[in-house]
């Protein structure tokens, strides 16, 4: 058997609050206003900006995976008994290329590799990396949640700059 090494991350994606009780969330939608509207994909049926679940279904979304994989070239890895590593390419069987694709790849990635689990009562998401590799789960883990850091913050300052860009316009 080979051995698999796990990386845990622990993630606390609460929003936080300040003194009056107020998440910083609500005070940036109470004084954006209508122009809230500018952060799509922020928002819960009630309105208001609900980071933590979106920081969630981004670090579980298929394109995150895709990127993942593709940027780490992880088809090799992932798929070891079809990769002739001495040729450095794909093994011919029968005459066809056993180069897996891009879903057999995300889905080995989803059911083998990364997991998340959120604990409802204290709001902590663990991502587990599974792999034969210590440092490979390690190093995973972490690129991970940076690339939803980044994506999310991406995000916050375009929309930032829409609001932005709204309020110019109306003054």
């Amino acid at each position: 058997m080979t051995p698999i090494y796990r990386a845990q991350v622990l993630l606390a994606l609460q929003v936080i609050e300040d003194a009056g009780g107020s998440s910083a969330m609500d005070m940036l939608s109470s004084q954006l206003g209508p122009a809230a509207n500018a952060l799509s994909g922020f928002q819960d049926a009630g309105g208001g900006l609900n980071y933590r679940e979106v920081r969630i279904a981004t670090l579980g979304s298929r394109r995150l995976a895709e990127q993942f994989i593709s940027d780490q070239n992880l088809l090799p890895k992932f798929f070891p008994e079809r990769w002739d590593e001495a040729e450095g390419d794909w093994l011919i069987r029968d005459g066809v290329s056993s180069i897996p694709s891009m879903d057999e790849a995300i889905e080995y990635f989803e059911t083998e590799v990364r997991s998340i689990s959120e604990n409802r009562r204290t709001g902590l998401v663990t991502l587990t990396i599974d792999t034969a590799d210590p440092v490979d789960a390690a190093d995973w883990a972490t690129d991970l949640v940076t690339r939803v850091n980044e994506e999310l913050r991406g995000r916050a300052i375009a929309g930032s700059q829409r609001s932005m860009g709204f309020h110019e316009e109306q003054l």
